[in-house]
């Protein structure tokens, strides 16, 4: 089952989390030859919010070490027409098969005090 992990992103920054998965002894999983893939949507199979993968680079794994890096750069939060939405977490082993790994809601903040 996938782990829960909610979000918050500031409108108009950069975000980035480095995340390591791990089995259950604590061991980091090996991504090595893997693919990631998350979608966020307003409700689910609605429309896509934003893609991050390992194929248009906003992932990338770490092999051996089993971290994740998550990134969205600013000028993509800047333009979310949303303030809220809900995400997942692909994992693609070189066999083929998919694990969710992560899932969560995504809240999305706009700065309130204007400079």
């Amino acid at each position: 089952m996938a782990a829960t992990y909610n979000i918050t992103i500031e409108r108009g920054e950069t975000w980035s989390r480095i995340l390591t998965w791990t089995d259950e002894n604590g061991t980091p999983v090996n991504l090595t030859g893997c693919s990631a893939k998350m979608q966020a949507r307003k409700v689910v199979g609605g429309a896509i919010i934003i893609e991050l993968s390992t194929t248009n680079g906003r992932i990338s794994l770490g092999g051996i070490a089993g971290t994740i890096t998550l990134t969205i750069a600013d000028e993509d939060t800047a333009t979310f027409p949303i303030d809220s939405a809900r995400y997942d977490l692909l994992i693609t082993f070189p066999s083929g098969t998919s694990e969710k790994i992560l899932r969560g809601a995504m809240e999305i903040e706009s700065l309130v005090t204007q400079p």
